[in-house]
């Protein structure tokens, strides 16, 4: 395993954990996202390109959403919405990807599940409050 510069023995023995016991699909399958991405010519295809195609995919994404839920009515395929979510989430990663391509692809993706898992909680936490003011208050 290559130790990552100023990472401390904490975090590379909860990184070495994260390897071989979290999430072994989702690891698989962003590195392979990582790895596609990284065979691009970044001549041809500029994080600034992927950003772009990010919001192309975002739009899309939200369409795909409105569609299913009624407000607006267009002939999509049944699973658009999972589609165009993960065209999303693909330019995502290949936007973090190009934009540090100073780090180790494992090391990229260990730092990106940390981070969901941190936002997570973060996430979890504000639902958490506005679901027990709405009980205090009686909404």
């Amino acid at each position: 395993m290559n130790k990552v510069k100023d990472k401390s023995d904490a975090e590379e023995a909860q990184y070495k954990l994260f390897q071989d016991f979290v999430a072994p699909d989702f690891m698989n399958t962003v590195q392979k996202v990582v790895d596609i991405g990284r065979k691009a010519d970044p001549m041809k295809w500029s994080v600034q390109d992927v950003i772009c195609k990010l919001l192309e995919e975002a739009g899309e994404f939200s369409e795909a959403i409105q569609n299913k839920v009624g407000k607006i009515h267009k002939n999509l395929e049944p699973d658009a919405d999972f589609d165009e979510a993960a065209d999303a989430i693909i330019c995502v990663i290949d936007g973090l990807s190009q934009a540090n391509l100073d780090v180790p692809r494992d090391y990229l993706v260990y730092k990106l599940q940390q981070s969901i898992i941190k936002k997570s909680k973060k996430w979890e936490a504000k639902i958490d409050l506005y679901t027990a003011k709405d009980d205090i208050y009686g909404n």
